[in-house]
């Protein structure tokens, strides 16, 4: 029996198969199956799905979109945007990809695409930035460094504008910011200013105003008992630079040497030695002495014509030498061939109260604590001051001198400077050797005369006929006898008041030879000028006899090399570092920051330190002796005084001028008898 009419058979009634299927569930147990039961399903397999996935593909930031629909294959896929806000430091987001390296099909958003019978993963794309960078000029600094940004910045970045991190200075103007063009007309921008870059590299350049702060260096004794601080008055804008004066204002410290500056009192602070430069910061700066401790320390040392002196830390002077004209100022003319102590006016007690001491030709001077000047020697060109011409073997007033503040003085006139900045002359008015546009060789000055043209100088030295201020701008103003160029202006035109000398500037010491001048530079450098071969008042002989006066005649104090002389200042080949130099009369000696001591000229009396030559044309270092603070050269001697306190002397001694109890010659430094 078929299926069918076993169903119509069971309910009783004839059916047709295909009209009770729809509407009627029947077991089909057994039906054409021997008994055995059969189940049948309307119900078709599940639909198999696909996913797309994106992904960052080297992004710095941000994350990458996420889509949580299932495709079907041959379903629409809508490309997402960059919903996730993804980076990539120094590129641009350029759309997606079906591969990591761009090699697929490329998609942007919005795009649609076919699902296919696999899962997709979309790859972002960058695209490399176009980068730009920020440069920084001086634009006219004298000093420091402009700031360096090492960042590249992309078209439209936020760059922030640095400050002035290198300390960019510019003499005589402060710092305002930076401009787009150099000379300001362009975009203004302060440090911490941000801008939006544009498509090209970007230069800021410094701009800087008129700066109307200023600044002063002082000097200070930092213990010294007597001296003065030497004043300097220039006005010092920051970025200005600042050469370092040596002991001018005759700082002493009982016991100990005067041993350079330091920015603070204790020495814990910046060392500053003497013609060195540094640059001016934002404030005053004040230079403290230094000192080293020592068992006998003359202050100072100088000498006339054959004679010494020196100040003692206690105030009293002594002096030893040639005594003829009275110029020892012990009221005798007898000669001393060891150090005797200088009496007071009328030669009652003793000179005390000094703090600076100066030798003429045949005459002394010594400034006192008070502001006056005393003087003892030779008068005949009334070179005392005193208002006649008469010698004097005990110190006299110098007239109608107060509030001075330091000496310089070598032959037969004087030169002193007032605490107002006036230079004051007196003596003999030849040549005009007083600049006061006289040349006079009748009239000398019985008392002083102020200088015309020259204020506040550093400081004053004087040879013959002639003299030389170092002003604060650190060139020199020279006058009077320019027979042997010693005026430096190119000319042997006497000059009768003064005149600057040119070809030399950034000078930090001057001395007056006899008839040369020589100079230090601040960097250390030495110059000379003047007679370069010295004949004197004796009958010079052309070979060397250490029996004749021809002895002391010579040539090279200009250290040259060659026996010419110079209008001109030139520079000593071969010395460098120097802080101190003397001219004699036929001889030079520099003292260098290492302690030694070279000389060049005449050695006729051994005044070079070095045995056995005549002349050197060139330095030469003297032999035998100690560290050296201090140099002294007069007519034909030397003296030097050591670090350890210790005096030396070598050259002539003809007068008991070496000090060293003996008339005899030394070409080797002696030790001075300790007084």
């Amino acid at each position: 029996m078929s299926c069918a009419s076993e169903i119509a058979m069971a309910s009783g009634k004839l059916y047709s198969c295909a009209f009770l299927f729809p509407l009627v569930l029947v077991s089909l147990a057994g039906c054409g199956g021997g008994g055995a039961s059969t189940t049948s399903s309307s119900t078709p397999p599940p639909s198999t799905t696909y996913a797309v996935a994106y992904t960052g593909n080297g992004n710095s930031g941000g994350v990458a979109p996420s889509d949580s629909s299932a495709y079907a294959a041959g379903a629409t896929v809508t490309v997402l945007g960059n919903t996730g806000s993804l980076v990539n430091s120094g590129y641009t987001f350029a759309g997606w990809n079906t591969a990591a390296n761009g090699s697929g099909t490329v998609y942007s958003a919005g795009a649609t695409f076919s699902m296919a019978s696999a899962s997709v993963t979309l790859y972002a794309q960058w695209t490399a930035l176009t980068t730009y960078t920020v440069s920084y000029a001086g634009n006219g600094n004298t000093g420091g460094t402009a700031p360096s940004d090492s960042g590249r910045y992309a078209t439209g970045a936020m760059v922030t504008v640095l400050g002035n991190t290198g300390s960019l200075v510019n003499t005589g103007y402060s710092f305002a910011g930076w401009n787009t063009v150099a000379n300001g007309s362009g975009t203004v921008y302060s440090a911490g200013a941000t801008l939006s870059m544009g498509s090209s590299n970007l230069t800021l350049y410094a701009q800087w105003t008129l700066s109307s702060a200023t600044y002063t260096v002082t000097y200070a004794g930092n213990g010294s008992t007597s001296g003065f601080g030497l004043p300097d008055p220039n006005q010092y804008t920051a970025g200005s630079t600042v050469t370092v004066h040596g002991n001018l204002g005759f700082f002493f410290n009982p016991g100990y040497t005067f041993d350079g500056w330091n920015t603070s009192a204790n020495g814990s602070g910046a060392d500053r030695s003497i013609g060195e430069t540094f640059i001016m910061g934002n404030s005053n700066v004040t230079l403290y002495a230094q000192w080293n401790a020592v068992d006998w320390p003359p202050v100072s040392i100088w000498g006339g014509a054959r004679n010494a002196i020196t100040l003692k830390p206690d105030g009293t002077v002594w002096s030893w030498g040639l005594n003829a004209m009275g110029q020892l100022g012990i009221g005798t003319t007898k000669d001393a061939s060891l150090p005797v102590q200088v009496v007071g006016q009328g030669g009652t007690g003793y000179l005390t109260g000094i703090v600076a001491v100066m030798g003429g030709e045949q005459h002394n001077l010594a400034l006192k604590s008070d502001g006056t000047v005393w003087a003892w020697g030779l008068n005949q060109e009334e070179q005392l001051g005193d208002g006649n011409t008469t010698n004097s073997s005990t110190p006299v007033q110098v007239s109608g001198l107060t509030s001075i503040i330091k000496l310089g003085s070598r032959g037969y006139h004087s030169v002193a400077v007032k605490s107002d900045g006036t230079v004051w002359t007196w003596g003999s008015a030849r040549y005009g050797a007083l600049g006061n546009g006289v040349d006079d060789s009748n009239n000398d000055y019985l008392v002083p005369i102020v200088v015309q043209g020259v204020t506040n100088p550093i400081m004053v030295t004087s040879g013959y006929m002639f003299s030389i201020a170092l002003m604060q701008d650190h060139t020199l103003m020279a006058w009077g006898n320019n027979a042997e160029g010693e005026i430096g202006d190119g000319t042997t035109t006497n000059r009768l008041t003064p005149i600057p000398v040119p070809g030399i500037n950034q000078v930090v010491w001057v001395s007056a030879g006899w008839t040369h001048v020589v100079a230090i530079r601040a960097d250390g450098t030495v110059w000379t000028w003047g007679a370069n071969n010295w004949q004197g008042a004796f009958d010079c002989e052309d070979t060397y006899d250490n029996n004749s006066l021809g002895f002391f005649c010579g040539y090279g104090m200009l250290g040259d090399g060659t026996e010419i002389d110079h209008y001109t200042p030139e520079q000593v080949p071969g010395l460098s570092g120097a802080i101190m130099a003397l001219g004699g009369d036929a001889s030079t000696s520099v003292l260098l920051k290492d302690g030694t001591v070279w000389t060049f000229g005449s050695n006729g009396a051994g005044q070079l330190g070095v045995p056995s030559i005549y002349q050197s044309l060139v330095p030469i270092q003297v032999q035998g002796l100690c560290s050296a603070v201090y140099i002294m050269t007069r007519d034909f001697h030397n003296e030097a005084l050591c670090a350890n306190g210790t005096l030396w002397s070598w050259g002539s001694g003809d007068n008991g001028e070496l000090g060293i109890g003996t008339t005899a010659n030394s070409a080797v430094p002696v030790q001075v008898t300790p007084y």
